[in-house]
This record gives C-alpha cells, sequence and structure tokens, in this order.
C-alpha cells in the first residue's frame, strides 16, 4: 500500500478526536492510547539501530467512514508517539519528522491503518 523503506499494517482503526476532546474523557484517551501502544509493540518492534536522522512518516487509515483532518490527526497521535518510544524517530517535532496523514474507504476485510517510515532530508 504505502512505497516506503519500512512499513507496517496494523489491524485497527484510527478513532475519531471528538471521543476524547472534553477534560472529563481524558481517562478515555490514557486508555485508547495505551490500547495503541500495546498493538504497534507487538507489530513493530524496537528500531535496529539508533536513528539520527529526519524522517518522513505516513500515516495511512483505511476505513468505512471518512473523517476530518482535525479527527484523523487527533485520533492517530499515538502512533507518532510509540515511534519515539521505540526509537524510530528522534523526536515527532518539526525538526526530526514530518507525519502525512491521509485516509480511504475500504471494505471490512482490509480495514486498517498502514504505517510508513523513510527516512533521510525533510
Amino acid at each position: 500500500m504505502l512505497d516506503s523503506e519500512f512499513r507496517w499494517f496494523v489491524p485497527q482503526k484510527i478513532e475519531s478526536d471528538n471521543k476524547f476532546k472534553f477534560a472529563a474523557k481524558w481517562w478515555a484517551y490514557r486508555r485508547y492510547a495505551s490500547r495503541w501502544y500495546h498493538i504497534l509493540s507487538m507489530v513493530i518492534a524496537s528500531a535496529p539501530l539508533e536513528v539520527t536522522s529526519y524522517a518522513r512518516v505516513r500515516i495511512h487509515s483505511l476505513r468505512a467512514r471518512l473523517l476530518d483532518e482535525g479527527n484523523l490527526v487527533g485520533g492517530a497521535k499515538p502512533i507518532p508517539d510509540y515511534l519515539v518510544k521505540a526509537g524510530w524517530l528522534v523526536d515527532d517535532c518539526p525538526e526530526w519528522c514530518r507525519v502525512t496523514y491521509t485516509q480511504d474507504r475500504a471494505p471490512k476485510d482490509a480495514r486498517g491503518t498502514w504505517i510508513g517510515i523513510d527516512y533521510g532530508k525533510p
């Protein structure tokens, strides 16, 4: 699906950020992020080498109903956070990486999230 140096398919749907917008639901976001960390730790191992270069991350969501851009980005936030924690990214700030979010409709058996990383110049 993605033409990247490193790529993985995660059979997990990105939820809308609207689910976690309000202060009363901070616990729901923590549970959601923990679930993503757990799934990603099973699919994506720790980085094989120490990463010291700029990265381009692509997150492509395959889902039944498309989200608006803000909700897609907010719902996918645990992914770059995990990539930093696992050593695949130096940091998720603009100085060290650019994250691109895309989405398409997909049939039920093909839903999930593609994650791709390319290293090199910005």
